[in-house]
């Protein structure tokens, strides 16, 4: 999904307007044809920022504890060993 791009002048003068497209998707506000901000839609960002809770929990694992995460259960568990298939 590609942001659309828009000046801080332009998004400060149709605020109303531009706050409810970020429920479309990110709205790139920019500075002298510069990156300043992204608007996002709250789902979105609370969306984004589990996404990391998670990255950090597992990029905190070591190697033999990611191996052992991945590992088929015991028998009886084939519905959670389908889990890791996917």
């Amino acid at each position: 999904m590609s942001a659309k791009s828009i000046s801080a002048t332009e998004f400060k003068s149709k605020f109303g307007a531009y706050s409810a497209q970020v429920h479309k998707g990110p709205l790139t506000v920019t500075s002298h044809n510069r990156p300043l901000f992204v608007a996002l839609d709250p789902n979105h960002y609370e969306r984004l920022k589990q996404r990391d809770r998670i990255f950090g929990e597992f990029a905190s694992l070591s190697e033999e504890e990611i191996l052992a995460a991945i590992q088929p259960m015991a028998p009886g568990h084939e519905t959670l060993n389908a889990e890791l298939d996917d």
